[in-house]
């Protein structure tokens, strides 16, 4: 929190690539409006939490205007594991997590119109209409919280939901992992227990080689209030998720530094997508992530074009 401070007194624009949805949420609170007093953008989550969620959502929009009831995100992942510093993150979150922070629109705008429910994922489900498996995406929390600031700020109608998608084992697999976190994080002597006893140093991670076998995938899919399809996007990437996050962050940075110049950077608390639009999608998509849309093949599934 003193460099976000010292940023908006220096009138510096700022990056970070957090994922802790808390943390962002006090950024909002304390420096919101005077960010804007001092044209500063202070952008948070410009990492894989939550550029690609934020991008996917941003482009299947794209030109649909209000049509959109909402948006679908379904990932796949083959990622050689979390680092230390991420897990101890994780953990720091939910020490420092308020009541306020249980609230899935915690990262609105006062203003903004807030639907009664989120929808959300909880447990292994077959999505009919797309006819996948799915289960609950351990990094939605975050993304979703900052995907509907995007759609608030945007102007955006609808909702956003996120599913990580795959076999019936992995989805199993990710669903009883995510509750065995739930449980353990609910719990502060377990929480620390865990932290102390169990988890990886800070500095440590995925090998070389096991980051090399990484890649994620995800396919975003619009659709209006009677469930009809609008548009289908896919977004993919060969780099494992923390080569992803170098990237994303350093092209978030470039995107900051060029729309300054060119006196079409906003201010106050933003989201990627919010803050720097087409200029970061260009710049994402000229470093070597795929974005594009998909149209239905004749056997019903869908495939990206071409």
């Amino acid at each position: 929190m003193p460099v976000v401070e010292a940023c908006v007194r220096c009138q510096t624009h700022y990056v970070d690539s957090t994922g802790e949805y808390n943390f962002v949420r006090q950024v909002i609170e304390k420096f919101h409006e005077e960010a804007k007093k001092q044209g500063v953008a202070l952008v948070s989550c410009c990492a894989f939490d939550s550029v690609p969620g934020d991008l996917g959502n941003y482009f299947v929009r794209k030109g649909l205007g209000s049509e959109v009831a909402e948006v679908k995100a379904f990932y796949q992942l083959a990622h050689g594991g979390m680092s230390g510093g991420t897990a101890h993150s994780v953990m720091a979150v939910h020490e420092s997590c308020g009541l306020e922070d249980n609230d899935p629109y915690s990262l609105l705008p006062k203003d903004a119109p807030r639907p009664p429910t989120a929808p959300a994922r909880r447990g292994v489900w077959y999505d009919f209409s797309e006819r996948r498996l799915t289960g609950p995406f351990f990094m939605s929390a975050t993304n979703e919280r900052i995907v509907r600031r995007t759609n608030a700020l945007l102007g955006y109608g609808g909702t956003y939901v996120e599913a990580i998608e795959g076999t019936l084992g992995a989805v199993v697999g990710a669903t009883i992992t995510k509750y065995m976190m739930t449980a353990v994080l609910a719990v502060p002597f377990l929480r620390r227990y865990v932290a102390e006893n169990w988890l990886p140093p800070a500095g440590t991670g995925p090998t070389q080689s096991q980051r090399e076998m990484s890649w994620y995938k995800c396919i975003f899919v619009a659709t209006d209030k009677s469930g009809k399809v609008l548009r289908r996007a896919f977004l993919s990437d060969t780099r494992d998720g923390y080569t992803a996050s170098g990237l994303y962050i350093s092209e978030c940075a470039l995107s900051a530094l060029q729309m300054a110049k060119e006196g079409t950077l906003g201010f106050g608390v933003l989201t990627p997508m919010a803050a720097f639009g087409d200029v970061l999608l260009q710049r994402v998509q000229n470093a070597g992530v795929v974005v594009e849309a998909v149209e239905e093949t004749t056997t019903g599934t869908a495939t990206p074009t071409q």
